[in-house]
C-alpha cells in the first residue's frame, strides 16, 4: 500500500497483532489528507464518508505517537463535525482525548471553545467527570470564562429545568446551543411533570408554552401529544391529573 494514499478507509486494528509503523502514512500526507477529505467533504456534505476518513488519520496519528498541532487541529475538526451531526460516540472519544491527551501536551487559542464543549457534553452524558473538571487547574484558571455553561449545569443538578432552559437561549454559541438542544426535549418534559405535581389540577397551555419557551401554541401542544399528554376540549389546558402517568412512560 502507498504511504502517499490521501483516502484510506479506517479498519479497527488487531491489538494481537504487530504494528508495523512503516505501513501507515507520514505526518506530510497525513496533513495532505486531511485537507483533501475536508475539500471533498464540503462539496459533496457525506458525514459518513468524511468521519470515517478523519478516523482513519486518527488511528494513525495515535499508532505513530504524533501529538503535535496537526493532531489537535484533526481532532477539533472531529468534535466540531460530531456535534454538527449529532454523532455522540464519536463525539465522546474526540472530545476526551482533545481535552486530556493533546491540549495538556499544548495548548491552542481554541482550548476555551472546546472545553466548555467538554463541560456541556459531561453535563449531558458524563455527569459524574464535572466534579473531576471543576478540580482541575484549566478549569481553575479559567473560571471566569466558564460562569455561564456552569449556572446551566447547577440548574441541571437542582432540576430546574425552566432556568436551565432560559440560560441555554443566552449562549452566544450556535454549537453550544446545539450540544444542550439533544436534551432540551428531556427538560420539558420533566418540567411539565413538575408542574404536573404542583398544581395537580390544570395548566393552562399559554403558561407552559411561555415558561419553557416553545415557538407557539401550536408548537406546544404538538409537544404534549407526542408525548399522550391529557388536554382539554378547547386545547386550553392540560389535565395535570389525567396526564402523570402517561408523562412518566415517557420520561
Amino acid at each position: 500500500m502507498s504511504k502517499k494514499i490521501l483516502e484510506k478507509k479506517y479498519e479497527r486494528l488487531d491489538i494481537s497483532s504487530n504494528i508495523n509503523k512503516n505501513n501507515y502514512r507520514d505526518l506530510n500526507t497525513l496533513q495532505t489528507s486531511f485537507n483533501y477529505i475536508k475539500e471533498k467533504y464540503n462539496k459533496n456534505k457525506d458525514y459518513s464518508y468524511i468521519i470515517n476518513q478523519l478516523k482513519s488519520i486518527r488511528q494513525e496519528l495515535l499508532i505513530q505517537n504524533i501529538k503535535n498541532e496537526f493532531s489537535i487541529i484533526v481532532y477539533e475538526e472531529s468534535v466540531k463535525l460530531a456535534i454538527e451531526n449529532n454523532d455522540i460516540p464519536n463525539l465522546s472519544i474526540s472530545i476526551s482525548y482533545l481535552i486530556n491527551d493533546l491540549y495538556p501536551f499544548l495548548l491552542n487559542n481554541n482550548f476555551i471553545k472546546f472545553f466548555r464543549y467538554y463541560l456541556i457534553y459531561s453535563s449531558i452524558y458524563d455527569i459524574k467527570e464535572i466534579s473531576t473538571i471543576l478540580t482541575t487547574k484549566h478549569y481553575k484558571k479559567n473560571k471566569n470564562e466558564l460562569k455561564d455553561i456552569i449556572k446551566i449545569i447547577k440548574y441541571i443538578n437542582q432540576k430546574s429545568y425552566v432556568n436551565a432552559i432560559k440560560e441555554i437561549t443566552l449562549l452566544k454559541s450556535e454549537i453550544e446551543k446545539k450540544l444542550f438542544i439533544n436534551i432540551f426535549s428531556k427538560f420539558k418534559l420533566l418540567s411539565i411533570i413538575i408542574m404536573c405535581y404542583g398544581y395537580f389540577t390544570t395548566i393552562p397551555i399559554l403558561f407552559i408554552q411561555e415558561k419553557l419557551l416553545f415557538q407557539n401554541e401550536k408548537d406546544c401542544l404538538q409537544f404534549l401529544r407526542e408525548h399522550n399528554a391529557i388536554i382539554d376540549e378547547e386545547f386550553k389546558n392540560l389535565l395535570c391529573r389525567n396526564s402523570i402517568k402517561n408523562l412518566l412512560n415517557n420520561e
